[in-house]
């Protein structure tokens, strides 16, 4: 995570090299010579901090895919925040320098051009670099939760001979989300194994340092490995934000059928896109998720004491402690970028595929499965129901349902292959 707030600093500085630029470049032309003079060095100054932010991020770029244990983030927030105060002193020191050649020097244009020029680029980044040395973010960790501990939460694989099933969990989620549907699939003689994406379950201390990439190679992996083993068919099963890893995975290495419940995706046309591009440079790189949740509502207590039994609202330490609770805005990343993928892959997938929706989900919105459904380069089957989000639960209503399509997905192609032989 620090390395995204070194990445964000350097960004913000990048923007401010290019305004000084073209500062410059408007006035270097001017008749005047102070404006001339303060032309040429905001010119200057922004090309050298223009050089230093592009170097900075190419470097803070390659650290964000290195393992991030608390010490290795502590150490490089110590380095960011000694580097930050260096660089403010240097703002500094330039300021006082332009503001010596404005008194000392008077009555000369050029001098005094320049030393405006100093004064303020000095002013700036002494004041850019304090601030963003007073909110050098602590470590966002998560501990290990009780819930994830459980054997239902653990990775699965049901023996089987007529096929295999890999079934893809969503966010936060666990192999439990897919485990009943296993357990129906390896009934039909397949093989069933249900994935524990990178970051999630007993790994999820790690989440924050993990990226979508990694979440698609997996599936991936999985798919091939199967392949070697002479599995045949293999049917992939997605759920959630599991379902867009299955989608985005299934265009590069694709299964022989694809089964997308509840699938993510994020419809962002390209307008969105670069506003949203553009105002990464003014958010913090953490939010607080629990910061006004109402922690007195059943339904949410509910939630919580899933994944933190011995939770209590009336515990002040306990409600401080979740309120104060940070989550880097690249992990929210890492899903907006999986949904918009989803959307652009699906229209290079040419193989059979079930898409179920639930019309009351208020995760995945109905409307963002229909836009995706819409992008396949050949319609899907694609049934909705009268469901709520987490259907692949047999203590969910439309569970039996959902079972039903999935089976009847599974068993069509078996007896195509059958009848082929």
């Amino acid at each position: 995570m620090i390395w995204d707030y070194r990445l964000m600093i350097l960004r913000r500085l990048l923007l401010w090299s290019s305004l000084s630029i073209l500062a410059g470049l408007v006035l270097i032309p001017h008749p005047d010579p102070f404006w001339m003079a303060f032309g040429w060095l905001s010119l200057a100054a922004g090309l050298v901090s223009a050089l230093a932010a592009i170097s900075g991020i190419r470097s803070a770029s390659q650290c964000r895919h290195l393992p991030a244990s608390p010490s290795r983030q502590a150490k490089a927030a110590q380095s960011l925040g000694r580097r930050l105060q260096k660089n403010s002193f240097w703002g500094l020191a330039t300021a006082v320098t332009g503001a010596l050649l404005w008194f000392l020097v008077p009555g000369m244009p050029l001098v005094n051009g320049a030393a405006l020029g100093l004064l303020m680029q000095g002013f700036f980044l002494c004041l850019f670099h304090l601030l963003h040395w007073r909110l050098i973010p602590r470590p966002c960790i998560i501990p290990p939760l009780p819930y994830y501990q459980s054997p239902e939460c653990q990775p699965f694989d049901f023996s089987g001979s007529r096929g295999a099933a890999i079934l893809v969990h969503g966010f936060p989620g666990s192999p439990q989300e897919m485990r009943a549907l296993g357990l129906t699939l390896n009934k039909l003689g397949l093989r069933a194994r249900g994935l524990l994406l990178p970051g999630f379950g007993t790994d999820l201390p790690t989440l924050f340092d993990r990226r979508a990439g990694e979440w698609v190679t997996a599936v991936e992996d999985e798919i091939t490995a199967l392949r070697k083993d002479g599995c045949q068919p293999i049917f992939l099963v997605g759920f959630s934000m599991g379902g867009a890893v299955s989608l985005v995975a299934a265009a590069k290495t694709p299964p022989d059928a694809l089964i997308l419940l509840a699938p993510f995706s994020w419809p962002e046309p390209p307008w969105l896109t670069a506003l949203i591009e553009a105002a990464r440079l003014f958010l913090p790189v953490c939010v607080p998720p629990f910061r006004f949740l109402n922690l007195h509502d059943p339904q949410t207590q509910s939630a919580l004491r899933l994944l933190l039994p011995n939770f209590s609202p009336e515990d002040a330490a306990a409600v401080a402690e979740l309120r104060a609770f940070q989550m880097p805005l690249i992990t929210l990343e890492q899903l907006r970028r999986l949904g918009r993928a989803a959307r652009l892959r699906a229209r290079r997938l040419n193989l059979p595929t079930l898409v179920v929706q639930g019309t009351k989900d208020e995760v995945v919105q109905p409307a963002w499965t229909r836009a995706l459904i819409r992008e396949f380069s050949s319609p899907p089957q694609f049934v909705e129901l009268s469901a709520v989000h987490h259907f692949t639960q047999p203590s969910n209503p439309a569970y039996p349902r959902v079972e039903a399509l999935v089976v009847e997905a599974v068993q069509r192609l078996l007896h195509e292959q059958a009848s082929q032989k």
